[in-house]
């Protein structure tokens, strides 16, 4: 798996999930489609990762580490109403920003490492 690849299915699993999650709601709130939005944003970088474009992974890393921070919130809040459903749903997207997080990592020291190669 590369950055790319993870980045894809971050933003995808974002984009469903949270709809999932706004759909299913009792009392669904704007806010619950903050991700679908982020998710989006992480899309339209996402040719620019595979294509090793920095800017544009430096972008999408500071977005996700931004999103994994921000979800931690909700995930506290499922927790303490013990809503399983919620619990899961916001895991996994919080696994997914994690996995993205580190293959962006991993992708920028590579490609310092090529560069200082040269």
């Amino acid at each position: 798996m590369n950055a790319y690849k993870a980045n894809l299915i971050n933003a995808l699993a974002l984009m469903v999930l949270s709809t999932w999650e706004y759909v299913s709601s009792l009392t669904p709130h704007i806010s619950d489609l903050h991700p679908v939005l982020i998710g989006v944003v992480l899309l339209v970088l996402n040719n620019g990762i595979q294509y090793e474009i920095k800017g544009q992974k430096i972008a999408a890393l500071v977005v996700t580490a931004i999103l994994f921070i921000i979800l931690i919130n909700p995930l506290k809040d499922a927790m303490g109403n013990t809503n399983n459903e919620s619990v899961f749903r916001i895991g996994i997207m919080m696994l997914t920003s994690f996995m993205s997080l580190v293959f962006l990592i991993k992708g920028l020291f590579s490609a310092r490492g090529q560069y200082l190669k040269k």
